[in-house]
């Protein structure tokens, strides 16, 4: 680690906020942190035992805030690259300006709000990252959810990956719910019986169900907490522009008394690779302001991003004298 980025502050200081705070992630510095560190919150989980790692639920088989923000990444980028290059052909000269950051983090509002209101299908995150359907559900199994259970409780990706089981209909996995409708799901993990025992939330008899939307609802599911569902790789590679231009002979120039004269086609923004793949772009997401406020939010994207990237298409002519 190269000592340079390490952070020191004034005597009897141990923390700064430099860049913002969301509701289960923040960026900020410590003393022998770095510069744009990333904190996130975790469900909270059972510290010991037989079921140490696994979301410790409430009562009503909901996730809960994890008491502690954890180091998870990095907002800054590990490096820049701007790449210009020109053809010259004749009196033509084609042009393209490449854009490349590689590294870094940010944590997206845009995609945490549209998964709760179950506008897109996919937050490209990791297992279960469907609105739609949890990683298994209730035809899983042929409908033996002893077996489903078994599953679970067996294999760390459920454990480990803040995965949901169930869906918002039967056909994609839900179960019969109290409102009447077939979208009942539910959370792995155990709920704490207070007397030093777990019951397990696994599918079984007993399951803890909720209601498939609630997986994302402040208070019930993964909105305060599991901030590192929404946190996203913010490497790019953007086809900033591309132009063709033809300059006109110097005796047409001339008879105006100008230097030269040309007429160019350009288009920007029309090729975009991003590490996410979540059809975000990631330079907005690091120019909108955290929680309402104003300031630029390094590694935060709430509705910076939300909207499609656009391409824009001109013509550009030049009379130089």
């Amino acid at each position: 680690q190269d000592e340079s980025t390490l952070v020191s502050l004034a005597p009897g200081i141990s923390t700064t906020s430099l860049f913002w705070s969301s509701v289960a992630a923040q960026s900020f510095t410590e003393v022998g942190g770095e510069m744009g560190d990333l904190y996130i919150r975790d469900v909270k989980r059972v510290p010991d035992g037989e079921y140490a790692g696994w979301p410790l639920l409430d009562s009503n088989g909901k996730t809960q805030h994890g008491e502690d923000y954890e180091l998870y990444g990095n907002v800054m980028a590990d490096f820049s690259l701007g790449i210009q290059t020109n053809l010259s052909y004749r009196n033509f000269v084609l042009s393209a300006s490449i854009d490349i950051r590689k590294g870094g983090q940010y944590h997206s509002m845009s995609m945490l709000r549209y998964t709760r209101g179950g506008k897109i299908e996919d937050w490209n995150n990791g297992p279960s990252s469907s609105t739609f359907s949890g990683i298994l559900g209730n035809n899983s199994f042929d409908g033996d959810n002893d077996a489903l259970a078994n599953e679970i409780k067996n294999n760390p990706i459920y454990r480990d990956n803040n995965v949901w089981v169930g869906g918002r209909t039967a056909d994609l996995g839900g179960w019969p719910h109290a409102d009447g409708n077939n979208d009942g799901s539910f959370m792995p993990g155990v709920i704490d019986n207070g007397d030093g025992t777990y019951t397990e939330n696994f599918g079984a008899a007993g399951t803890r169900y909720i209601r498939a939307d609630e997986v994302l609802e402040p208070g019930s599911g993964w909105w305060g907490s599991a901030g590192q569902n929404f946190v996203y790789d913010a490497s790019f590679a953007k086809l900033r522009e591309v132009a063709l231009t033809y300059s006109f002979a110097s005796e047409l120039a001339s008879k105006i008394r100008a230097q030269n004269i040309s007429l160019g086609l350009f288009a920007r923004n029309i090729v975009l690779w991003t590490g996410a793949q979540n059809g975000l772009d990631p330079e907005f997401a690091f120019t909108q302001g955290g929680d309402g406020n104003n300031e630029q939010s390094l590694g935060f994207d709430r509705w910076g991003g939300a909207g499609p990237w656009s391409a824009t298409y001109g013509f550009k002519f030049n009379i130089q004298f």
